[in-house]
């Protein structure tokens, strides 16, 4: 008796087993080309349908997708773009083939598992995402260009030595902001994006200026532009505001490099002419140097300290030889020291045609300083000869006139009253002379 029930339950199974195998085969065969139930893309309903229809409904998704508008904002200024403009395009075979394979990876039992659970619960499919990360990253650093806003440091007015407010500045976090946008674009629902933005504190607040008690002005220096040239002025400005407010306290370095950052688009600079290797070049920050330059002036007047400096290549218009500085980022900076007991305070700004840069700070001593420049060396230009066949032999034709080299020494003397008492020297430029071209005939008897 025991031994029938055996035969009998052994034949069930074998029987069951059966059905099912049955059951999958048919829904195997049922489903061929076909999508499982379950699956879904956002509110279309996938399952069940065979690829090609598939993927019509997925290009239709995408194309609708591409082309929505989304809202960028910050405060009460919106962006509208859409997707396809940022360079974001859907993956449409991914996609597909994501859809596809849900329910179609690993043993039969795990299969069963994953069709049964897609059928109960249901599945959605994460959009796959093409990005030209050329397209986004120039977008968002232009719209970096566009909201950035530099910190204001307080200040002083140098001529009534009223304190002017600092300002806080403004940072797009691009990849934070990018992240938002990227989600919003993969849930389906593109609109409103808030952007990330930083808010950055000033370096100089008004109680670092009221601690300052009633500083005097220990060095100033003026150098005149022309404001006709639009983005050279920029530039001015745009490092002039960078560096004024900047406190330097007893034994501190002041690095101009680390103050006015990258000479780039987005922290406000344009393309303008700058001197590199004796030539007027192209390039992004032209005019910094004459700010350098200023502050440079100043700063031997109020007695700082020089720890880096650099000449140009040949002496520049704006100011005397042997006090102007050089300055490319992350290369050659202009560094100056407060060897003082005080802290000291840079104040620049632009007036009309003119940049003015004053040190203040507390005089404890009567001592006055003055800049001597002493003889000033000159050095002939080399001449070159350039091989001209459209030329009479032992023609000459001057083709560029070239310019002489100098050397130069500053001096920093000390002086109380009518005595001097102390006499540095606090720079040596070298100015390299430009050679005098000339086109010459062949020598034919040569």
């Amino acid at each position: 008796m025991a031994r029938n029930r055996l035969v009998l339950l052994a034949g069930g199974f074998f029987v069951f087993f059966l059905f099912l195998t049955g059951l999958w085969w048919g829904l195997e065969y049922h489903m061929e080309g076909r999508i499982v139930y379950g699956v879904r893309i956002h509110n279309h309903y996938l399952g069940g349908m065979p690829r090609g229809d598939a993927a019509g409904i997925i290009e239709d998704l995408a194309l609708e997708l591409e082309t929505k508008p989304v809202h960028l904002y910050y405060g009460d200024r919106i962006w509208e773009l859409t997707p396809e403009e940022l360079g974001i395009r859907i993956d449409r075979k991914t996609l597909l083939r994501r859809a596809y394979g849900v329910g179609r990876k690993g043993s039969l039992l795990e299969q069963a598992r994953e069709r049964w659970r897609t059928w109960r619960r249901g599945r959605e499919i994460e959009l796959p995402l093409v990005v030209d990360e050329g397209r986004r990253e120039e977008y968002f650093a232009a719209l970096a260009r566009e909201l950035n806003r530099r910190p204001q440091n307080a200040s002083l007015d140098p001529d009534t030595l009223t304190i002017i407010p600092g300002q806080k500045g403004l940072e797009l976090e691009q990849r934070a902001s990018w992240e938002r946008l990227e989600a919003e674009v993969k849930s389906f629902q593109p609109g409103q994006v808030p952007l990330v933005v930083r808010e950055v504190e000033p370096a100089t607040t008004r109680a670092d200026i009221l601690a300052l008690g009633e500083p005097r002005i220990l060095g100033q220096a003026v150098t005149i532009f022309d404001p006709r040239e639009g983005n050279r002025t920029g530039n001015i400005q745009v490092a002039a505001a960078a560096l004024d407010g900047t406190l330097i306290e007893p034994g501190a370095v002041l690095s101009f490099n680390d103050i006015v950052g990258p000479r780039e688009p987005e922290y406000g600079f344009f393309e303008a002419p700058e001197l590199v290797n004796l030539e007027l070049v192209p390039g992004f920050g032209g005019g910094v140097c004459q700010v350098s330059s200023t502050l440079f002036h100043a700063a031997l007047l109020a007695g700082m300290d020089v720890v880096e400096r650099h000449c140009h290549s040949r002496p520049v218009a704006y100011i005397p030889m042997g006090l102007d500085a050089t300055v490319v980022y992350d290369h050659l900076d202009l560094k100056l020291a407060n060897g003082g007991i005080s802290p000291l305070l840079v104040v620049a700004r632009t007036r009309e045609d003119r940049l003015e840069v004053a040190v203040l700070g507390k005089r404890w001593t009567p001592e006055k300083i003055h800049l001597e420049i002493g003889e000033i060396e000159e050095i002939e230009a080399p001449v070159e000869y350039v091989i001209d066949p459209t030329l009479q032999g032992g023609e000459l034709l001057e083709e560029e006139p070239g310019t002489p080299g100098y050397r130069v020494r500053v001096e920093r003397v000390v002086s109380l009253g009518e005595r001097e008492i102390r006499r540095e020297i606090v720079s040596e430029s070298f100015y390299h002379p430009r050679p005098r071209v000339f086109r010459r005939g062949p020598d034919l008897g040569n």
